[in-house]
């Protein structure tokens, strides 16, 4: 059904429940003055403030239709499946399973049939309740979403260490929770000072940069990717243990190999990386995997570099890929 404006603002009962929701939509609009196109969870909490400012006018008078008031649900969830913060590497957040909790909570009370004026006052309260809860969830899952953006390595727009760190973090978590397996790898481009050294620093940005976006494009939308420091980059792959993950990144080795990397001078550059290859344990903690990756990795710097090795005790009998 459409929704229809019952009363002008100034005409609404009071109600302290209305009010401070209406608070809260008021500094919501002075704040979001400045678009972020593309923000998906921008669209998804302008989508749910849109619904509940018509529906605050019509409850201030009881208004609603015999069908109960239209819940925009799937249209929400739809944008805020597309926020799962990939440039940061995070699959989900345990903000966004609180927020479908509610948002389901919320559409089942939107669609109760008109009740008898008595009860309708009860049914209103609640309504309004559980849109205060959703709107407390979008504050802080920006919030959330503002400290990613600010743990981003400005170069290259990937996550920097402390994103790095929530997302192993979780996926160690999961991994003792489900079993779910994880693989960490470590990279290095190899003679990185040369290239420094014989281009320019800023040749050597561009390289990083067009290496961080060989990187994003070559893995899923959910495997995350993350600046380590210098020419370092650590990609944190869930669902897939070592050996496959190994095979997944020597075929970005393989890509990198080919591709060519424009300098500051406009002279194409070719580049190889190194990289070393751990699984998250429940034995050892997401630092002590690095650890592995990063003795993996020396490894195959000292063997001839170009190529990716296992950190697991198995895979020492395994030949260079490169």
């Amino acid at each position: 059904m459409s929704l229809v404006i019952a009363l002008p603002l100034a005409e609404r009962p009071k109600n302290s429940r209305l009010a401070q929701a209406e608070k809260g939509l008021g500094a919501r609009r002075a704040e979001s003055s400045r678009p972020t196109a593309g923000d998906a969870l921008r669209r998804a909490r302008s989508a749910f403030e849109s619904w509940l400012r018509n529906t605050l006018r019509l409850a201030g008078d009881g208004a609603w239709g015999a069908g109960g008031l239209d819940f925009p649900r799937a249209a929400i969830e739809a944008e805020l499946a597309g926020s799962q913060f990939g440039a940061a590497g995070i699959e989900a957040r345990p903000l966004y399973g609180e927020l479908a909790y509610h948002l389901a909570r919320l559409d089942a009370l939107a669609g109760t049939r008109r009740r008898p004026s008595a009860a309708f006052g009860d049914l209103r309260n609640r309504v309004v309740d559980a849109a205060l809860e959703i709107l407390s969830l979008f504050s802080a899952l920006e919030a959330e979403r503002a400290a990613l953006m600010a743990a981003l390595d400005p170069l290259t727009g990937l996550g920097g260490r402390r994103a790095l760190e929530d997302c192993l973090q979780q996926e160690w978590s999961r991994m003792q929770r489900e079993g779910r397996p994880c693989a960490v790898a470590l990279l290095d481009i190899d003679r990185f000072k040369e290239i420094n050294d014989r281009h320019g620093h800023l040749s050597g940005d561009q390289v990083l940069t067009r290496f961080a976006a060989l990187l994003r494009a070559n893995l899923r939308s959910y495997d995350g990717v993350f600046r380590y420091g210098g020419e370092e980059f650590v990609l944190c792959l869930p669902g897939v243990h070592a050996p496959v993950a190994k095979r997944l990144v020597d075929r970005i080795r393989e890509a990198a190999g080919r591709a060519a990397f424009a300098t500051a001078t406009g002279k194409p550059l070719r580049i190889s990386f190194s990289a070393g290859v751990a699984e998250l344990a429940a034995a050892a903690s997401p630092t002590q995997t690095l650890e592995f990756a990063d003795g993996a990795l020396y490894r195959a710097k000292a063997e001839g570099r170009n190529r990716v090795y296992l950190a697991a005790a198995a895979a020492q009998s395994e030949q260079p890929a490169g």
